[in-house]
């Protein structure tokens, strides 16, 4: 039996910035909304979704997709979704995404524990919050919890490893 969390998929850490250092989450009901994406394309594009982390002016994400090429789609729909969302709310035009999204491969399981311990500390790293669990717009309190939620996947909610 194989015990390793990264089966036969690959998991990808994913960062994409606001261009010039651009907010794009002005209010709680912003975060909201990216969050209801996550869950209506990931579903769409069967995507698992290991921790997430949500800033004004950065998104990062882990993900395992069931091929690279659903990858690309999965953050295309969430991205261009998104932007025509800001734009009708707040009758802007601009693009507030950086050209292309970062990603790099996490091919280890010791590597996806630390990703996600990495991503899921970003708030105490950018000085919001004394502890990870305090900020609302991360996978973290989710994950230690263990409340039922719509955004991680039941298999990567119950993995003590992640905690911090």
């Amino acid at each position: 039996m194989n015990n390793s969390f990264l089966n036969h998929n690959t998991c990808y850490f994913i960062s994409h910035k606001g261009e010039d250092g651009q907010n794009f989450f002005l209010c709680e009901t912003d975060y909201k909304f990216y969050l209801r994406l996550l869950k209506k394309y990931k579903l769409k594009f069967d995507i698992q979704i290991f921790a997430f982390c949500l800033l004004s002016d950065a998104i990062y994400l882990i993900l395992q997709p069931p091929n690279v090429k659903n990858l690309s789609i999965f953050i295309t729909c969430v991205t261009q979704s998104y932007r025509l969302y800001l734009n009708a709310r707040y009758s802007g035009k601009a693009n507030v995404w950086q050209k292309k999204y970062r990603s790099f491969a996490i091919v280890t399981d010791d590597a996806l524990f630390e990703c996600v311990k990495y991503v899921e500390s970003v708030p105490v790293r950018a000085k919001i919050v004394v502890n990870p669990a305090e900020y609302p717009w991360s996978s973290h309190s989710l994950r230690v919890s263990g409340r039922d939620n719509y955004i991680l996947d039941k298999q990567s909610q119950n993995r003590g490893a992640f905690h911090a």
